[in-house]
Parts: C-alpha cells; sequence; structure tokens
C-alpha cells in the first residue's frame, strides 16, 4: 500500500498559502481601497456643494468674479489629502428646470451654476493614489462629483405714494367729508365714503358707517367737547354708585385714574356693542392699551378749570361707530 510522505504534504500547504495570500490581498485591496475611493467621492462632493452655492450667490457679477469665488469656496476643501482645485471648465452656467430636475448649459449666465470638482490627471491636484491595489498595478484612479446651484430672483417694487396720504392728507377714517370735497370737481363726490365702505367690507365690519354714538352717550352726556369732562367729573354719570366698580369715578382719583376707569367704560360699553367685528377684540380687561391709543387718536385734550382754579384734564367728544 502507497503512502505519502510528510515531505511532499508540506510543499502542498506552501502552494495553497501563497493561493490564498493573493486572495487576501485582493480582499484588502477591495475593502481598504474601495473605501477610500468612497471617501475621496463625498470629500469631493462636499467641495461641489460649497462652490456651487457661493458661485450662485455672486452671479450678478461678471464671469471671472463667478468663477474665482466658486474655485476660493473649493480650495477650502481636502479631496484624497489634497486641496481641491477647479478649472475654468469646471465652472459653468446655464438653465435650470426644477419639474425634469436637468441642468442646461448655456452660453449666458441664465439662472443656474454648475461645478464639478475632480480628482484626475488633468487638474492641478491630479490622481488619487490606491494603496494595495499597486499589486495589481493599479497604482491611482480619477473621481469627480458634481453639484448645482440656482438663483431664484426676487421682484422689489417700491411704492410712492405721491396723494398725500403720508400727512394724513387722504385719510378715509376721520376725513371722509373732506376727501369727498376735494374730490368732488373730478367726479367723485363720494370717493371717501366708497374707500371707507371698501375697508368695513374687506373686515368684516358691516356696512359702512354703522351705527354712530357720541362719548358717553348712554350716559346721558350732552354732545359737546366737554363730554369726556362731564363723564369724568366728582358727581358725573360715572360717579353714579349704580356703575359698577371698575368703572366708578370717585373724587380721590386723580386724572389718570379717571382716564383709565372712563376709557375702560367706553371700551367694553361702546366700542364692543357698535364695533363687535373689530380686532383686537374691544376688552379693557385683555386690550385695553391698544384701544387707548384708538381713543386717544379720536378724542381732542381740552383743559377745564374747577371752581376753586385747579386744573382738570378733559376730552372732547367724538362719534363711535
Amino acid at each position: 500500500m502507497a503512502t505519502i510522505s510528510r515531505r511532499s504534504r508540506r510543499g502542498a500547504t506552501l502552494v495553497l498559502f501563497a493561493l490564498f495570500l493573493v486572495g487576501l490581498l485582493g480582499m484588502m485591496a477591495f475593502s481598504i481601497d474601495v473605501g477610500y475611493m468612497v471617501l475621496v467621492r463625498t470629500q469631493l462632493q462636499n467641495a461641489a456643494d460649497s462652490a456651487a452655492i457661493a458661485a450662485a450667490s455672486v452671479m450678478g457679477n461678471d464671469p471671472d468674479g463667478v468663477f474665482a469665488t466658486a474655485n476660493d469656496f473649493a480650495s477650502r476643501h481636502i479631496a484624497g489629502g489634497k486641496s481641491v482645485q477647479l478649472e475654468t471648465t469646471d465652472v459653468e452656467f446655464g438653465i435650470w428646470d426644477a419639474s425634469t430636475r436637468r441642468f442646461t448649459p448655456t452660453s449666458d449666465l441664465g439662472n443656474a451654476v454648475r461645478v464639478t470638482a475632480r480628482r484626475d490627471a488633468g487638474t492641478a491636484t491630479g490622481e488619487a493614489p490606491l494603496f494595495f491595489a499597486r499589486v495589481f498595478g493599479m497604482r491611482s484612479f480619477e473621481m469627480e462629483a458634481s453639484a448645482v446651484a440656482m438663483v431664484n430672483p426676487r421682484d422689489i417694487a417700491f411704492v410712492v405714494d405721491l396723494s398725500g396720504s403720508m400727512n394724513d392728507d387722504t385719510e378715509p377714517g376721520w376725513a371722509t367729508d373732506a376727501i369727498n370735497s376735494e374730490f368732488a370737481p373730478e367726479g367723485y363726490p363720494t370717493v371717501g365714503n366708497q374707500l371707507m365702505a371698501d375697508v368695513y367690507q374687506d373686515f368684516g365690519f358691516g356696512r359702512y358707517p354703522g351705527p354712530l354714538e357720541y362719548i358717553g352717550q348712554p350716559l346721558g352726556v350732552r354732545r359737546d367737547k366737554w363730554a369726556y369732562a362731564e363723564m369724568t367729573k366728582d358727581n358725573g354719570p360715572l360717579a353714579s354708585k349704580k356703575i359698577p366698580a371698575r368703572y366708578r369715578i370717585r373724587s380721590s382719583d386723580t386724572e389718570a385714574v379717571r382716564k383709565v376707569k372712563a376709557y375702560s367704560w367706553m371700551i367694553d360699553n361702546q366700542i364692543a356693542r357698535l364695533m363687535p367685528a373689530a380686532q383686537p377684540k374691544p376688552d379693557s380687561r385683555r386690550n385695553y392699551a391698544y384701544w387707548e391709543t384708538y381713543l386717544d387718536y379720536i378724542l381732542r385734550p381740552v383743559t377745564v378749570k374747577s371752581s376753586s382754579g385747579k386744573k382738570g384734564g378733559g376730552k372732547k367728544g367724538g362719534k363711535k361707530g
């Protein structure tokens, strides 16, 4: 019976090891070098993205300026151990169609720019080196990545008002009759009313002018310039015990306190009833500051004196509607 010597077995093991070593190097070359290629591709993409966005932001400049900006931002990135450098042909101008997601190069600036970052023999950075793949005669590789950035222009319109409204000359809120008289000779005798009717319709206020009341009218205050003073004097209608405490005028109240109480009463008992759709809601507890400004605007200050010569604040009455 024939036998196989130990010496011949050792020779077979060396052959198998050599074969396995080649395969092992191949797997190392595949895993490490391919991973490195993916890394370089990602680095190039970052450079292209940055350069494209920067170039799009200065597309109003001349082409040379756009390229300089793109190259500046691309050079701040490293791909495969080297700074990315662009060639003039790497920056393209064209049209970007958002619906088809397609970039079409043009001779003009267009609305977009495409930047391509490279590692190849035709650029200053050259090809990217490989490691274990050199065993198989592959010493380097070429890689590129592109990015497109689009400019989205905005139209800006400057409206110059020549009507004089900046000086309140055409404000319909309080000068409706004056506007009607001003434009009547031009054939628009009711233009002021029409303007306010449109405002009421747009804001949902109902029909213009709506119900009107003089300041303090539900309290029986006379319709004259002393209406506010009558409301807030020591023995005026707001001093009655029938008035809720938060509105009731007391002889010890200062003018500032009297104003808050009188304004609060007007907000809650006149404005809220006559202008229910107004915003913010006429509510002295929640929106007093807003409606205080409104009342200050429509009422004219009037100073009165008591029989003792002491001054007291007053306001001219006005319509609410």
